[in-house]
């Protein structure tokens, strides 16, 4: 991937969630497979990709989580928006709200 942005002079970035934090997912880009080129850049302030420049941009999500002997529910949430300074607006792209205490079917795996 990162041969390919660089190829491409095209703004990319690929984050990852840190590990140095436990009630709330924060991304960072200093670890490997993380990449920040062209122009991209990661707010950690903010926990926001902050993209140069307009266009059409392919935008991925991917959030794994399991957790055993679940006594009370505990739902996650993960958004996704766009700010645009332009308009001085926050668009929702993505939201998701899941349980990580559901239930396994003894005949299913995970």
């Amino acid at each position: 991937m990162k041969v390919q942005a660089l190829r491409s002079g095209k703004p990319a970035a690929h984050a990852v969630a840190s590990s140095r934090h436990s009630s709330e997912l924060k991304w960072t880009a200093d670890v490997f497979p993380s990449i920040l080129e062209n122009g991209m850049r990661l707010d950690e302030n903010e926990n926001s990709l902050v993209v140069p420049s307009t266009g059409l941009y392919f935008v991925y999500s991917q959030l794994l989580f399991h957790k055993d002997n679940c006594k009370k529910p505990l739902l996650l949430t993960h958004n996704i928006t766009c700010w645009s300074s332009d308009f001085s607006l926050e668009v929702e792209l993505l939201k998701s709200i899941k349980s990580v205490c559901e239930e396994v079917s003894s005949n299913k795996k995970l």
